[in-house]
C-alpha cells in the first residue's frame, strides 16, 4: 500500500484547487450554510454545545494550535491543493494572515503544530525535514532543528508533534509521529539530538483487520502512527495509528532516554482502550484526559487515564476532524473532509467549502453513549 501522502498527491495534483486561501472568524449573525454528512451515524444530529468558530476556504487545513492569549494558528500541508501559505493565523479582525509575517517563505509544508508551556509555537515541516519554534511574545524564530538522517527512513512522513518541558537536557523534548514508516521520533530540544522509538512494535503500526468507513466509503489504506499527545505532567505519551481503533500509551521518560534499548522501552507500552472508530488527531486536557477525533462516528471522545471512554460530542457537521487542541477552557478542532478527496471517489473531488473550526466547552458531554472502561493491558 502506498503511503497516504503519495495517494493524496496522485488524486489532487492533476487538478489542484486554486480557490483563494482565506479564513474568517464567525459571529452569531453569520448564516453561512455549513457542509454536513450525507450518511452515517450522525446524520440529523446537531449538538447545541458545538460552536462553529471560524470558516476556512481554499486548500485543506490540518493542524490547529491556540495560545493562552487566544491566538489561533492553522497549518495547510502541501497535499496537492494550491497553497499560498502553509501556516496562517486567524486575526481578531477576522482575517487569515501568513505566519510568520516576515519569513513565511522559509516554510515548505507544515502539518503538525503545537504550543508549549513556554508560549513557543512549534511547526513540523515534513517537506523541509525540520522542526521550527517561534517565540509568540515577539513572533521571532528561536529554533531550527534539522532531522538527522538516522532519525528518518526513506519514506518517512512527519505528521504530528507534541512537546513537554519536564524531560530532556534543559529545553524539553518533542515527540513526533512518523505515519508512513510507523514509529515515534524523539528530539532533545536543547541539543537537537534525535532517535527513533518503537519502530518494530505493533502499537505504532496499522491494524490490518481495520478498514475505516466514513460516509459509506471504505478507506482501504494502511497508515501508521498518527495522533500523538503528552500528558500535562510529562510522564505519559499517548498515540494512535491512523488505521486502527486502539489508543496506546508509553512511558515518556523511557522514550526520552536515548541510551535505553527499544526492547526496554517497549515494556512500558500499554493499550489504553479500544474504540468503535478510527481517529486522526489527539490531544490531552489539563486533567490528563485524552481527546480523540473519531472519524467514522463524526465524534470526539474523551478517555480518562484509566481507560474510561465518554462520547463528548457527535455532530453531522464534523466532517473529518483532523487535529484537536485545548486552550482557555475550550476544545478546538478543524475539519478537512479528507474522506471526500478524489482518491476515494474515482478521481472526483467531493469536498465542499468551507472547512470549519469548531470549539466546545470542556465541561460538556453528550448523553447518548454509555461510558465504558477498557482494561489496560501490556503489549510486548
Amino acid at each position: 500500500m502506498r503511503p497516504l501522502l503519495a495517494i493524496l498527491l496522485v488524486s489532487l495534483l492533476a487538478s489542484p484547487l486554486r480557490a483563494e486561501q482565506r479564513g474568517e472568524i464567525l459571529t452569531a449573525g453569520d448564516a453561512r450554510q455549513l457542509p454536513r454528512a450525507t450518511t452515517g451515524p450522525a446524520v440529523g444530529h446537531r449538538s447545541a454545545s458545538l460552536e462553529p468558530y471560524a470558516s476556512i476556504d481554499g486548500p485543506s487545513p490540518a493542524g490547529i494550535a491556540v495560545s493562552a492569549e487566544g491566538r489561533v494558528f492553522i497549518s495547510f500541508p502541501g497535499w496537492g491543493d494550491a497553497v499560498q501559505l502553509t501556516v496562517g493565523e486567524l486575526t481578531r479582525d477576522r482575517r487569515l494572515i501568513p505566519f510568520p509575517k516576515s519569513s513565511s517563505s522559509e516554510l515548505k509544508s507544515v502539518q503538525g503544530i503545537f504550543i508549549d508551556a513556554k508560549n513557543r509555537l512549534w511547526l513540523l515541516d515534513n517537506a523541509a525535514r525540520r522542526l521550527f519554534a517561534y517565540d509568540l511574545s515577539n513572533d521571532r524564530r528561536i529554533k531550527d532543528i534539522k532531522f538527522p538522517p538516522h532519525a528518518l527512513r526513506g519514506g518517512s512522513y512527519l505528521n504530528d508533534v507534541c512537546v513537554t518541558l519536564a524531560l530532556g537536557s534543559g529545553d524539553g523534548v518533542a515527540f513526533i509521529s512518523d505515519s508512513a514508516a510507523g514509529a515515534i521520533v524523539v528530539i532533545d530540544l536543547s541539543t537537537g539530538e534525535a532517535w527513533r522509538r518503537l519502530e518494530r512494535h505493533a502499537s505504532t503500526k496499522a491494524d490490518p483487520t481495520v478498514v475505516p468507513v466514513v460516509e459509506g466509503t471504505p478507506l482501504k489504506i494502511q497508515w501508521h502512527c498518527d495522533g500523538i499527545a503528552v500528558s500535562p505532567d510529562g510522564k505519559t505519551v499517548y498515540y494512535t495509528p491512523f488505521t486502527s481503533h486502539s489508543v496506546w500509551s508509553v512511558d515518556a521518560a523511557a522514550l526520552a532516554e536515548s541510551r535505553r534499548s527499544d526492547d526496554d522501552v517497549a515494556t512500558t507500552v500499554k493499550k489504553l482502550t479500544d474504540k468503535p472508530s478510527m481517529n486522526d488527531g489527539i490531544t490531552c486536557g489539563p486533567d490528563g484526559s485524552v481527546y480523540t477525533t473519531d472519524e467514522e462516528d463524526y465524534a470526539i471522545r474523551r478517555i480518562s487515564p484509566t481507560g474510561k471512554v465518554d462520547l463528548l460530542v457527535q455532530d453531522e457537521r464534523l466532517l473529518w476532524l483532523d487535529s484537536v487542541c485545548v486552550a482557555g477552557g475550550y476544545l478546538y478542532t478543524v475539519t478537512n473532509q479528507l474522506d471526500r478527496m478524489a482518491q476515494w471517489h474515482g478521481g472526483k473531488d467531493l469536498r465542499q467549502r468551507p472547512y470549519v473550526i469548531f470549539r466546545l466547552p470542556l465541561n460538556q458531554r453528550e448523553g447518548g453513549e454509555r461510558s465504558t472502561t477498557a482494561r489496560s493491558s501490556r503489549a510486548g
